[in-house]
């Protein structure tokens, strides 16, 4: 071989591993990169050669798997692999062969084999679920981008037995509060299957809007007049056609979509627009749009209308077992008042206007039992009563365990371990007040606490986004990299699993997400804080000495995040000194308070001048008195 070319194979070589991560040595020695880790993991000798003469052997009827692994090699090698159906596979060392086999069936619906060799790669499992996944866990092993001029590809020998430790790894994203773009649903389901979450709760109703069009109601999704929620309900709702084909992507993913539908409460847009849905008052009138998000359980009307809309919904989603009917936070005042309400606690026999409620979810409860399907519900009135057969979501520490306790299966949700609106650090905070790093996800055990009757209760455990103050664009960095660890606690046997070791995995994976699009959190840097002192009504320039900050040459961007106080402020610029000399310069009206628009200023270091001193200067105002609080940092 000619000296020159070996040197550039070896060279091509050498890239490859550090981007694909470490070898696998024959000795113990830590695991590859993959999230979440797998069951059974074996490093084993020698290497498969991915190459450009590499195809992919499948049956027809799972041949879309097969396409989705040459997608993923074609973006991460450069070449495309052809997808050749057969009737069995055939032993080849150009091969990964994808395949079904009965006789795995203790492999469960979800797990697979697979096996890298000299000879070939193959994946192998019980049901088209765990084929996938195996097709998943490989496009983890695969290189991350292609490199220049390199035209094959070593994979590392290892075998993996792998499934889940739970069947339900779920995400939950409310479509409500903010509308979520179709297309931003599209890019996040196979961005989460990558990571086997195998569950989609969709909230596609809140008090601030209704976004699923249902036939025959159209003014579900049509602004009322006067109702304080017009705007938002304004903003966006899903046509049959957009579920349509977000049910299809699904379905390719084995993901199951469990729609949820609001009732009674949280229910602002349906009691405004439904015929009867609405409370009477005191003047025997129904109550104006917008001052109840009750349905008035006194009317049969409303409660016919909302059965027929849940025959709808399952129409619109006839892969999910699952109907979600919401059911917290119910407030009984206006019940109390409501003429209907009460001659319907009359009919009932029940002077408690709370078990109007247990009464109305009992009775929707048998109703989606009765159309074949399983009811799921919040745990806000365990104290109530459970509804036969329905499943439990704990968002509250101990909901979990009463539900189980009674007998009745759940999910683990609890807030302070699940609500992914919760801010993360610097740059991501929550106007509630609520934290939640990556750790704090990768600590929650589902059952810990549990008899053992009682863990095989527990189905799983979801991630909760709450849109309140994330809007579309914020939906991938509230998501990544905390859903990486909740997918780990999902799958991964809890004795396998250790926060150092995890984090080591996760370091590697990030550059993955990075290739692969996907948008994630990254920590800021602290520049410099406001606070009441600092700032005024009127406009002020504020400086930071940020020459700490400042090592190369180059663009860089700084956010003025608003963290509390009563005030938000008003930016008009931001510019960067120089030993007191201006040197950059952004100019426009920023606002950080509540809602942030505009608030990020991009600057410029065109040439980094060694000694000197650097001043991040900001002018700004407070809107209303001077309770602001705030951070600026460094993106």
């Amino acid at each position: 071989m000619n000296p020159n070319l070996r040197v550039r194979c070896l060279l091509a070589t050498l890239a490859w591993l550090l981007m694909a991560g470490p070898t696998l040595p024959a000795a113990p020695g830590p695991s590859p990169a993959l999230i979440p880790l797998p069951a059974r993991l074996t490093p084993t000798e020698g290497s498969f050669l991915l190459g450009s003469k590499t195809t992919i052997q499948i049956a027809k009827s799972e041949a879309a798997i097969g396409e989705i692994l040459a997608g993923a090699i074609e973006r991460s090698a450069g070449f495309k692999v052809p997808v050749l159906t057969v009737s069995k596979p055939a032993p080849s060392k150009r091969a990964i062969s994808l395949w079904l086999d009965a006789t795995r069936a203790g492999l469960g619906d979800e797990g697979y084999a697979l096996e890298i060799t000299p000879k070939g790669i193959s994946v192998t499992a019980a049901k088209r679920a765990g084929l996938l996944y195996g097709v998943q866990t490989l496009r983890q092993l695969l290189p991350l981008q292609p490199i220049p001029g390199q035209t094959a590809y070593p994979l590392a020998g290892i075998r993996i037995e792998d499934a889940p430790r739970f069947g339900w790894r779920g995400y939950l994203l409310d479509s409500s509060r903010h509308f979520i773009a179709k297309q931003t649903i599209m890019d996040l389901l196979p961005a989460l299957a990558l990571i086997k979450i195998n569950v989609f709760h969709w909230h596609l109703v809140d008090d601030q809007a209704w976004r699923l069009a249902i036939p025959n109601y159209p003014q579900l999704v049509a602004p009322v007049v006067g109702s304080w929620n017009a705007p938002s309900q304004a903003s966006g709702y899903y046509t049959a056609s957009d579920v349509r084909d977000i049910v299809n992507l699904a379905r390719q993913l084995h993901i199951t979509i469990v729609p949820e539908l609001e009732m009674p409460s949280h229910a602002t847009q349906a009691a405004a627009a439904l015929t009867a849905a609405s409370c009477l008052g005191a003047d025997g009138k129904p109550l104006p749009s917008g001052t109840t998000r009750e349905i008035c359980l006194g009317s049969d009307q409303a409660i016919a209308a909302l059965q027929d809309i849940l025959v709808a919904t399952m129409a619109l989603f006839p892969d999910s077992p699952y109907i979600h009917l919401g059911g917290d936070e119910a407030e009984d005042v206006h019940w109390k008042a409501c003429a209907r309400c009460q001659a319907r606690m009359a009919q009932l026999g029940i002077t408690d206007a709370r078990l109007l409620q247990k009464w109305f979810m009992d009775k929707m409860n048998r109703f989606v039992r009765a159309q074949g399907r399983t009811s799921v519900a919040w745990a806000d009135r365990l104290a109530l009563g459970i509804p036969e057969g329905q499943i439990v979501h704990g968002w509250h520490a101990g909901e979990l365990e009463a539900a189980v306790a009674k007998g009745f299966r759940a999910v683990q949700s609890q807030h302070d371990y699940t609500y992914f609106d919760y801010g993360q650090g610097l740059g991501d905070t929550f106007a509630g007040g609520g934290a939640l790093d990556l750790a704090r996800v990768y600590a929650l055990d589902p059952v810990r606490g549990l008899t053992p009757e009682q863990a095989r209760l527990v189905l799983g455990v979801q991630a909760q986004l709450w849109t309140e103050e994330v809007p579309d664009e914020r939906v991938f960095v509230k998501t990544f990299p905390r859903i990486l660890a909740l997918a780990e606690v999902g799958w991964t046997p809890p004795g396998q699993r250790e926060g150092a070791e995890f984090n080591r995995r996760l370091e590697a994976f990030l550059p993955r997400l990075d290739a692969l699009g996907i948008p994630y959190y990254k920590p800021r840097v602290l520049l410099g804080k406001w606070s009441p002192e600092l700032v005024a009504p009127s406009w002020k320039d504020l400086d930071w000495n940020i020459t700490a900050e400042v090592k190369r040459s180059g663009a860089f961007e700084v956010e003025l995040l608003f963290q509390r106080g009563k005030s938000a402020i008003n930016i008009q610029s931001a510019m960067l000194l120089e030993d007191g000399r201006e040197i950059s310069r952004d100019d426009h009206i920023g606002v950080a308070g509540a809602i942030h628009q505009e608030n990020t200023y991009r600057l410029r270091v065109a040439a980094l001048k060694a000694g000197a001193t650097y001043v991040l200067r900001a002018r700004i105002r407070c809107l209303e008195g001077n309770d602001s609080h705030g951070v600026v940092l460094l993106r």
